[in-house]
């Protein structure tokens, strides 16, 4: 075969490439990086059209395919004089490690972050490597004053998270959005450490709590952490399990809004001591004079939902009736649904 056979125009396979990543919404990521490893390998110029979508977002969710990245990504001296000359770390944008337990280290991490530092913008971190002496190796191997990636604007963390360390860690200073899933020993204690760190107060607009982490004890006459959640002054999304939003004082009237906060979604419970009937009354009493009357969404996890035995329709009333006052400027720039919604987190899908 010449190498003008099945030759396209480099722009026709640009919108190939843009509609693989981007609008066959009907595949997972798994599926989608599939296509793409295929794409690359057709030849040359779709190699050079579709590596740095390949390597945007990769699915590293075994430990196989985590060796092979690291590998890749990470490659001893020998491998470098021999390899490729392109740096594939500068094309990751998301870097999702969370699937992973025991494959990977403080020091791999670390050797990650390094390469995918100048474009990283979200780092979901291993459920058990994630600790202080992590952050002490990435210290050391990132030449900068500042060790996170400078565009590090999300972060997930998960495992067992140590309340001593979590208060005065030094958090990425850019960072909007942190997501606590699968975390093993969520109690009070460690709520009250996360949500007086004051990088995270000034700079946080958006905090997910999962259901699927794992609940301790919590003590009703220390709200500390309840103090704390209004003191984040960005702050506007929230996703957290129907169990917390008693705690964090977003139920009943008297209490004001948290930030700006427009969105809030509560996922599905984590006990069954959570009186559903209090709830629903609480819940409408914030919505009309409270920590949530000046939402423009919300939405609930189906299951949570159904034992609240109240209408869609009234919850949307109530909620549509906060934007009467909002300007046309500022609906357009919300990116978002509006009223009330049933369905899950939106960080509770992968």
């Amino acid at each position: 075969m010449s190498s003008h056979d099945g030759y396209l125009p480099t722009e026709v396979v640009m919108e190939i490439a843009n509609w693989v990543n981007g609008t066959a919404m009907r595949w997972s990521r798994r599926q989608r990086q599939s296509v793409l490893y295929n794409f690359c390998l057709v030849n040359r110029q779709w190699y050079s059209v579709g590596i740095e979508k390949l390597y945007q977002s990769p699915i590293l969710w075994t430990g196989n395919s985590f060796e092979k990245f690291t590998r890749t990504i990470c490659p001893s001296s020998k491998e470098k004089k021999s390899g490729m000359k392109m740096d594939l770390g500068s094309l990751i944008h998301n870097l999702d490690l969370k699937k992973l337990v025991h494959q990977s280290s403080n020091s791999k991490t670390s050797r990650l972050l390094k390469k995918a530092s100048p474009n990283l913008t979200t780092f979901e971190a291993p459920r058990v490597s994630f600790s202080l002496p992590t952050r002490m190796t990435i210290t050391r191997t990132l030449p900068t004053s500042d060790p996170w990636p400078p565009s590090l604007g999300s972060l997930a963390i998960g495992g067992h998270l140590d309340a001593s360390v979590m208060q005065t860690f030094s958090w990425p200073p850019k960072l909007r959005c942190l997501i606590i899933s699968q975390c093993s020993n969520l109690s009070d204690r460690l709520l009250r450490s996360i949500l007086s760190n004051e990088i995270l107060q000034a700079n946080v607009s958006m905090l997910s709590i999962s259901s699927n982490c794992r609940f301790g004890t919590y003590e009703d006459e220390d709200l500390d952490s309840s103090a704390g959640l209004f003191e984040f002054d960005c702050l506007t999304d929230l996703d957290i399990p129907a169990d917390l939003a008693d705690y964090f004082l977003l139920l009943g009237a008297g209490f004001p809004p948290p930030g700006e906060l427009k969105s809030v979604c509560f996922g599905d419970r984590v006990s069954d001591f959570l009186n559903t009937s209090n709830f629903r009354d609480d819940l409408l009493k914030s919505l009309n004079d409270g920590a949530l009357s000046g939402l423009w969404l919300l939405k609930i996890a189906p299951k949570f939902f159904e034992t609240l035995k109240i209408s869609e329709e009234e919850l949307d009333e109530i909620v549509m009736c906060n934007l009467d006052d909002v300007s046309d400027e500022e609906l357009d720039e919300w990116n978002d649904d509006m009223g009330f919604m049933i369905g899950h987190p939106y960080l509770d899908l992968e």
